[in-house]
């Protein structure tokens, strides 16, 4: 998610390998029938582990982390790797520090989206406000830090991929035609402790993918509300976007 871009094994692995050893005996209606009852306990088992979670995510007030990014492109033969700083506060508040070589900052206070790049000496300004229609997924989602991913069911549908004792993972897949152009699914391992993303995947229709690692996770520290205002440097392009941000 640079310019725009936000988990279990129970017993599920053993069951699928079973109905798969014994799918070419199976007439292919009762086939279709095992998955989809099969698809139907990953989807239950995913949202119980997230129900799990909910008081932890409703008390996250603020938090700051490092991350690290690995995004894969189509138009490039080696993989791109970033690391920076992420703070969150509620209120869909936020600030993504891409450090340099490519450094970017990206600041929300919940109205308002700054994209700076210190480099160019440029700022492109997208206000949610305006756009909210167009930003419903990015409003609802929030990478799991702003609300309970079991309560976006409307927007996406969620199975469990794999499970630990420590974490689970897993997958988001929009139901929505618009969002599907823009996200094929998003992978994304919750930790059983603190209820919060550690590592988020996801998948572009285009076969772009990204993979963020968050680490050093510190829970609502004291953040002061300048920490997710941006003031614009002299000398600055501003560009004022008329559209919202792809994410």
């Amino acid at each position: 998610m640079r310019n725009s871009c936000l988990i279990l094994l129970c017993g599920l692995a053993i069951l699928a390998l079973h109905l798969i050893a014994l799918s070419t005996a199976l007439p292919e209606d009762h086939e279709d029938r095992l998955s989809k009852e099969n698809d139907e306990c990953a989807k239950k088992a995913a949202i119980r582990l997230l129900e799990q979670t909910r008081s932890k995510i409703e008390n996250l007030k603020t938090l700051k982390a490092e991350f690290t990014q690995e995004k894969h492109l189509s138009m490039l033969t080696e993989p791109v790797f970033s690391k920076g700083e992420f703070k969150y506060g509620s209120g869909r508040r936020f600030v993504w520090h891409y450090l340099p070589p490519d450094e970017s900052i990206t600041i929300s206070d919940g109205k308002k989206i700054w994209l700076y790049f210190p480099a160019l000496k440029q700022l492109e300004v997208y206000d949610t406000e305006k756009f909210k229609t167009k930003s419903r997924a990015f409003e609802k989602l929030c990478l799991g830090f702003e609300k309970p991913l079991c309560d976006l069911t409307d927007t996406f549908s969620i199975e469990l991929i794999s499970e630990t004792e420590d974490s689970f993972e897993i997958v988001l897949k929009p139901r929505e035609e618009s969002l599907s152009r823009m996200i094929s699914d998003l992978k994304i391992l919750v930790s059983k402790e603190t209820g919060l993303p550690l590592r988020i995947k996801s998948l572009e229709p285009n076969g772009d993918r990204t993979t963020i690692e968050f680490s050093k996770m510190v829970l609502n520290p004291d953040l002061p509300d300048s920490t997710f205002s941006f003031c614009t440097p002299e000398g600055v392009t501003i560009d004022e976007k008329k559209n919202t941000l792809s994410y």
